[in-house]
């Protein structure tokens, strides 16, 4: 599994904050419109050019106070699966097995416009 996208509506000093975390795909999400969009990145690096195992590499910078570790936190919360933890709406995109799965919190609208 691998986490693609996350967005949250509030999170520490997050408002209405999205995450990408996949180099081939862009996400954004419009809450007020309900609407997931995605849009393929043009990026052609070399076949393997993570290795055999990596398939993707993000980094995560800024200045001091931005959200980094903030940022890291959100991210470690939904590979623990305590995602549920979370008192505010969030949306999280995974790929597993080459299909999109898309997971949200019952306060975002179980009808959510989609191109992914």
């Amino acid at each position: 599994m691998k986490i693609c996208f996350i967005w949250v509506e509030k999170y520490r000093n997050f408002e209405n904050f999205g995450l990408n975390l996949s180099s081939d795909i862009k996400f954004e999400y419009n809450l007020e419109y309900n609407n997931l969009q995605s849009k393929k990145n043009d990026i052609n690096l070399p076949h393997d050019f993570f290795g055999k195992n990596i398939t993707d590499i993000t980094a995560i910078v800024g200045k001091n106070g931005a959200g980094k570790s903030n940022s890291i936190e959100l991210v470690c919360k939904m590979l623990k699966g305590t995602k549920t933890s979370l008192r505010t709406k969030f949306l999280l995109v995974v790929k597993e097995e080459n299909k999109f799965k898309c997971f949200y919190s019952d306060d975002v609208n179980s009808n959510i416009r989609s191109n992914i």
